[in-house]
């Protein structure tokens, strides 16, 4: 539709102002951030090696507290998108 061309016109227009390399050493600290503060996490499962250079994301596992079962995909995404407005993507994203 018309919206959603508009947007990605500004996305591109936005995408012009800012060079490869800042955007990658962005990433890079945006991944970094996310990991040392959701290490913080206790249960939280961050899948996936850590300690290599890789994009900003991210396959986790969130376990129930209280009887141990892991916490549904779509349940998380849900919150994640309607309460912090982070968009995300549950299940396997081949």
């Amino acid at each position: 539709g018309i919206v959603e061309s508009i947007r990605a016109g500004l996305v591109f227009k936005l995408k012009a102002a800012f060079t490869s390399n800042f955007i990658m050493a962005r990433e890079m600290e945006m991944r970094r951030v996310a990991i040392s503060q959701w290490s913080l996490l206790p249960g939280l499962v961050i899948l996936g090696n850590l300690e290599v250079d890789r994009l900003p994301i991210f396959s986790m596992l969130f376990p129930n507290s209280a009887t141990g079962r892991l916490v549904h995909q779509d349940f998380i995404a849900l919150i994640l998108n309607d309460i912090f407005g982070l968009q995300v993507r549950s299940g396997c994203a081949c």
